[in-house]
């Protein structure tokens, strides 16, 4: 039989005490960060010095213009991600190849072009569509037909409708599609590395009945353009995306008033969204109170935005070890630096020259 002794009751009391409420800490602060993700494609985004080669079909060298802009434009930590050789020089070895703005540019051919000018990559492909649309159609109203007096809830006149019918509406609306497929081609072997079809359609439309306009061609047009892009470029280079990271404020575990004060002044910083200053006082609330799984949490939070994913999953490890049960916010950061280390690996593998 054993007998627990107070000092063992006050010990459990303690630790029930400090689970409880590391759980119910709920949502204390919210910060928000840019986190470098790799691009989609992990092979694809490995080339970096490439040439752009005329598309073919509809707005063939808009579209051509339009993806060379796209891939000069990504920029990572202040560098530029792509080396792009020059229109100029590129333009002269097409013309001594005898190759135009129009017409398929085929692998074999992409691949000489590439050795000439020194790329190690080729982006050429096809557009599928890019077109503007009108279409006119009729949408159904309902319409009273016979209206009686009526008194309202403040003892007014009105009129009240006791008698509807389905009117037809004309209405017209305009569609921007745009679809195309790039590829890219490696000058060393001629095979295609990546090949994919992106498309989105951008709409607008206006009915008799109502005020309006309907939206430029050009406008909706490029917007359709825009978003293809946009997947396109997130497919074959890194990207920045904003997100969000919950932080802890219970004071379970923090027998130290000194500690206790700087897990309050921590979190001031982080709801500034200064965690430049907030880790670091954490860091040395850690210090004085080594058991807090706030503290821990908090902290291995600092790590990741940091980009010291292996550190961070250290932390939250030693938390969940400490857990009965477990816990929605622990769990999501478990999950979310484990992807950061494979994140990790990938982009170490894209951005190195």
């Amino acid at each position: 039989m054993h007998v627990l002794t107070e000092k063992k009751r006050v010990r459990i009391r303690f630790w029930i005490c400090l689970l409880v409420l590391f759980y119910s800490s709920g949502c204390a602060t919210t910060i928000k960060t840019n986190v470098l993700m790799p691009g989609n494609i992990d092979r694809a985004a490995q080339f970096k010095n490439v040439a752009v080669l005329p598309f073919d079909g509809p707005d063939g060298e808009v579209v051509t213009a339009v993806v060379e802009s796209t891939l000069a434009s990504v920029i990572i930590d202040g560098q530029q991600f792509f080396q792009i050789v020059d229109r100029g020089g590129l333009d002269r070895v097409m013309n001594e190849m005898k190759l135009g703005m129009a017409g398929t540019v085929n692998e074999e051919t992409a691949a000489q072009v590439g050795k000439a000018v020194g790329a190690n990559g080729i982006y050429t492909g096809t557009i599928g569509n890019s077109s503007v649309l009108e279409e006119f159609y009729f949408e159904k109203r309902q319409t009273c037909s016979f209206y009686k007096a009526a008194i309202d809830s403040k003892g007014g006149k009105t009129q009240e409708c006791v008698s509807w019918y389905d009117a037809q509406v004309s209405c017209t609306r305009r569609t921007a599609a745009f679809s195309f497929t790039p590829k890219l081609i490696e000058v060393e072997s001629g095979g295609i590395i990546f090949s994919n079809t992106y498309e989105n359609k951008v709409e607008s439309k206006v009915c008799a009945d109502e005020r309006g306009f309907l939206d430029d061609e050009k406008v909706m047009k490029k917007k359709a353009q825009e978003t293809v892009m946009q997947k396109f470029r997130m497919d074959v280079a890194p990207y920045y995306v904003m997100m969000s990271f919950t932080l802890k404020d219970s004071t379970a575990g923090i027998p130290s008033d000194a500690a206790k004060a700087k897990l309050k002044e921590g979190a001031a910083y982080a709801k500034a969204n200064r965690m430049d200053r907030a880790c670091p006082i954490w860091r040395e609330a850690m210090v004085l109170a080594p058991g807090s799984l706030t503290l821990m949490y908090n902290v291995g939070i600092c790590d990741e935005t940091e980009d010291r994913p292996h550190e961070a999953l250290a932390l939250y490890q030693q938390i969940e070890r400490s857990l009965a049960s477990p816990d929605d916010l622990l769990t999501a950061a478990l999950a979310r630096v484990r992807a950061q280390i494979e994140n990790r690996r990938k982009l170490a593998g894209q951005v190195a020259r």
